[in-house]
């Protein structure tokens, strides 16, 4: 189970819903207000925890040349390998989902 959070718009006025990865060394906290933008154009939008950050196996210093070199791409491929655990989980159907 991945752990997300899920901002609904009062007006659901899209069929799409957009699943909203964050950047490198960011927090789901720090997207927050992005989310809430989206989701004011009709938008229902899922930000989901990705590997090695919040409380997936937080990495202690993002930015480390070690541990960026060992865990940037490996976290990126990892998040598109659970493309489809995330479309079953988030209940949404794929063709109606933007990443």
């Amino acid at each position: 189970m991945i752990n997300y959070y899920e901002i609904t718009p009062n007006i659901i006025s899209r069929k799409e819903t957009i699943i909203m990865f964050y950047g490198w060394g960011s927090t789901i906290e720090s997207q927050i207000q992005l989310g809430k933008e989206l989701s004011e154009l009709g938008y229902k939008v899922v930000i989901p925890e990705i590997k090695y950050h919040d409380s997936r196996q937080a990495l202690n210093n993002h930015f480390d040349q070690e541990i960026l070199q060992t865990y940037f791409w490996k976290t990126i491929f990892e998040s598109i390998d659970e493309e489809d655990e995330m479309i079953d989980q988030f209940c949404l159907q794929k063709e109606n989902t933007i990443l």
